[in-house]
């Protein structure tokens, strides 16, 4: 790992003096709010500190003589301290390094789902439309046709704050979880890779009340608390894999298996459309006849890199 050593007394100087400022405010705030009765055991100290970036005390009492901390550093102290977004962020354009991810103003993010949601008309194949913290704010045709759900069920959900990934994966009232399982496989597969999505999707924003809310909300729910400590981000090599499918059960006896695909339109990590591709031709036919128009498999040219 590289540091750049301070060279611009006047500039530089200045510079590192306003991040360890920032830090210090926020290590101050976690020592007021948890009082030594942390869960897990943090007192936030300046030696818990040191021990993370070695560099921190001279940062802090030395700027004039110290490397400038890296941006991999101050991510691994906003972690200790349990920043927001907003604080991980104030850290890093302090320091003049980027951010971690785009805030959209509300007006900016209305717009943007306004051109996904028309990107949609052309999808055919189910599909909805999903921010990053999983809430769904838009849907076509053919995932209401599929699930058997009215218009009027969907605005229901939505204004309860319940037509969310999360809670469709583990509410058994919303009659999703009890028909959906990977190929072979068990509900509890599905569930701990939306999981292990959601995780890291908002690794930076874990800190935020948004998800701590909805972490405390979706703990009522059977199995979330044993599932959600069991996800690990370092498992993306078993769960992220390119070829993972899943069933769903649309009538008894009746099953369709389809890869869900992400899809963006843009660089920005805040809005994703998730269609569901049916992968053999059993599932294709069911879902042509419930009218979902889907196409015949065209020829493709091209060959994998191996």
């Amino acid at each position: 790992m590289t540091r750049r050593r301070i060279t611009k007394p006047n500039e530089d100087n200045e510079r590192l003096r306003e991040v360890v400022h920032i830090l210090e405010r926020i290590r101050e705030q976690r020592k007021q709010k948890y009082q030594d009765h942390h869960s897990n055991g943090k007192r936030f100290t300046l030696e818990e500190m040191e021990e993370l970036v070695s560099t921190y005390r001279n940062a802090r009492y030395r700027p004039e003589k110290s490397l400038l901390l890296s941006r991999d550093e101050l991510l691994k102290l906003c972690d200790h301290l349990e920043c927001t977004s907003l604080e991980r962020n104030e850290v890093l354009l302090a320091a003049h390094y980027e951010p971690v991810g785009v805030q959209l103003r509300p007006d900016e993010l209305n717009k943007l789902i306004d051109i996904y949601l028309n990107m949609m008309r052309y999808l055919p194949f189910p599909a909805y439309l999903v921010t990053r913290d999983f809430n769904v704010q838009g849907w076509n045709r053919h995932i209401q046709t599929l699930l058997g759900w009215e218009d009027s069920r969907i605005k229901h959900l939505r204004l309860a704050g319940r037509l969310n990934l999360l809670h469709l994966t583990f509410d058994r009232t919303l009659g999703v979880r009890d028909r959906m399982r990977a190929p072979g496989g068990s509900w509890e597969e599905t569930a701990l890779r939306n999981v292990y999505l959601f995780k890291v999707t908002n690794i930076h924003y874990r800190f935020d009340e948004w998800y701590t809310n909805l972490v405390t909300d979706l703990q009522k729910h059977d199995d979330f608390d044993r599932i959600w400590n069991e996800t690990d981000i370092l498992l993306g090599d078993r769960i992220s894999r390119a070829d993972y499918e899943i069933e769903l059960e649309i009538a008894p006896s009746t099953l369709i298996r389809f890869r869900p695909l992400r899809m963006t339109y843009s660089f920005l990590e805040s809005l994703f459309i998730v269609g569901w591709m049916p992968t053999d031709e059993k599932s294709r036919e069911v879902l042509r006849a419930m009218n979902i128009p889907i196409p015949q498999p065209s020829d493709v040219y091209g060959t994998s890199q191996r």
